[in-house]
């Protein structure tokens, strides 16, 4: 069989449909996906229902009805006219390989299974490897009272304790759980749990503890029944340090890709195309005689960014099959807003305007086609170079903030920017590099001049909302919060300036 550069780009075997029909998490569209892998080229649905007959999964009228319905234009296939093909640079593509049994996973846990050591009675106190085994595999705000848990930590030390030492000791256990020493009311009447002139909190009552030793020994032996085998701790550190160095060579990989925005006019018979380096923004126009030089440009990118990109690159003439593509036409065609269902009509030019906040983004089509048909090329030059800029902002807002923006009357939505990959940084960790480093954001409110893009950033300092979690508020020099769907470029300050605190 011929060089098959879907399986070869994915790094699997040749697939064979009659393989994987049976596979739980085989449906239409993966099956469409297997056929694609399995023929290595583009197919037209009615190819795929024919080959779905073939093996015997359906009759090809009622294969090519089902393959209309589950919408094959998404990732990882694209269409491409009336043939489908695979995006094999799509992270999707990768995923789906694993679902289907095609590739192995990349990481694989070993499972022990230790000798329990026996439960004492409840005339026993309370061990800390007891509290860590118990507490370390469930939601403590599930049914653990405030009083339950300071008993239980209490009786395993043996001593009065500080409410201070007492989080502290189940932080090391458990996340995202905050002990509310408020609500114990340790001086009603009754309260197994005294606190002390000093503030530590001591057993009043030591019958209270015999309940919790029971509660706290019940939940591990169901735990040890449901769970009868760990996993290897010493293999998964080992396992989770090499996902890491993985996924670390990507994130350079990612960084080290030449990336290119092209814009071509008009789309049905390109006469004009634009290129903009995304790396250090230039600016490129070349005409209808001049393709092979434009050809011979994008050959130098890894990563070409155009709305239509395939389409585009398909009427200049590029072969774009070992390149990654990153397509810029609206996520979506349309969302439902208010209650009564009303359907707002989604434009490449109203995401342009929400997001960059760009008044007038894109050149009327009228003006352009009268340019284009009176051959006034510096005036359509001049209007597709700015029509260009504006979808390169908006192209860049989506790389800074990993979404896109839908404002439009008392509507106002976010859509994922699905040319951002998953794996990219973007303003999110920004934000906590300039929070760890104790530098303060330079950010940029307005689209930025093109020859300027710095001149009017302002500084604004980085702080955190809650220091328990990850989430950060950008505050400007006038002690207010900023919105930071407002911002269309930010960078970190250089440490010869003077830090934000």
């Amino acid at each position: 069989m011929a060089t098959n550069r879907y399986c070869e780009k994915l790094g699997i075997k040749v697939p064979r449909l009659e393989e994987v029909i049976g596979h739980r998490e085989a449906n239409i569209f993966s099956l469409m996906m297997v056929t694609l892998m399995e023929r290595g080229h583009s197919m037209s649905l009615d190819q795929i229902a024919e080959r779905f007959e073939e093996v015997g999964f359906r009759p090809r009228a009622q294969a090519l009805a089902s393959l209309k319905r589950c919408r094959p234009n998404r990732d990882p296939i694209f269409r491409d006219g009336d043939l489908y093909a695979l995006d094999p640079n799509s992270h999707e593509a990768d995923l789906w390989a694993f679902r289907l049994g095609l590739r192995p996973p990349r990481a694989v846990l070993k499972l022990v299974r230790e000798p329990d050591s026996p439960l004492p009675n409840s005339d026993t106190a309370l061990g800390m490897d007891e509290l860590k085994e118990c507490w370390t595999a469930i939601s403590l705000c599930n049914g653990w009272s405030t009083r339950r848990i300071i008993l239980a930590v209490l009786d395993a030390r043996q001593a009065p304790m500080l409410p201070a030492e007492i989080s502290a000791c189940v932080a090391s256990w458990t996340s995202h759980f905050r002990l509310g020493f408020e609500d114990a009311h340790f001086e009603r009447r009754g309260s197994p749990i005294h606190e002390a002139e000093d503030g530590r909190l001591e057993v009043s009552d030591p019958t209270a503890l015999i309940p919790v030793r029971l509660a706290v020994r019940a939940r591990i032996k169901k735990m040890r029944a449901f769970h009868p085998r760990r996993n290897d701790e010493a293999h998964y550190r080992v396992q989770a340090e090499i996902a890491k160095k993985r996924q670390e060579r990507e994130i350079d990989e990612l960084a080290s890709l030449r990336r290119v925005f092209l814009h071509a006019y008009p789309m049905k018979n390109p006469e004009i195309a634009i290129l903009i380096d995304a790396t250090n923004p230039t600016i490129r126009s070349f005409l209808a005689s001049d393709f092979a030089s434009l050809r011979s440009a994008l050959s130098g990118y890894d990563l070409i960014a155009a709305v239509k990109v395939r389409e585009t690159l398909s009427k200049l003439g590029f072969d774009f099959q070992d390149k990654r593509l990153s397509e810029l036409s609206p996520p979506q065609k349309s969302m439902v807003v208010g209650t009564r269902g009303h359907i707002l009509k989604i434009t490449l030019e109203m995401l342009i305007q929400s997001s960059c906040r760009i008044r007038r983004p894109l050149s009327d089509p009228k003006k352009l086609k009268e340019h284009l048909g009176k051959r006034q090329l510096d005036q359509l030059l001049r209007r597709l170079e700015s029509d260009a800029k504006s979808i390169f902002s908006y192209f860049q807002y989506g790389r800074l903030h990993g979404v896109v923006l839908v404002r439009k009357g008392a509507v106002n939505e976010s859509l994922l920017a699905p040319w951002r990959h998953f794996l990219e940084p973007h303003f999110h960790h920004l934000k906590k590099q300039a929070y760890d480093a104790g530098r303060p954001l330079e950010v940029v409110f307005e689209t930025p001049a093109w020859d300027k893009p710095w001149a009017s950033a302002q500084l604004v300092a980085v702080d955190k909302m809650d220091m328990r979690g990850d989430s950060y508020w950008l505050i400007d020099q006038d002690w207010t919060i900023v919105d930071e769907s407002e911002i269309q470029a930010a960078r970190i300050t250089p440490e010869t300036d003077q830090p934000c605190r």
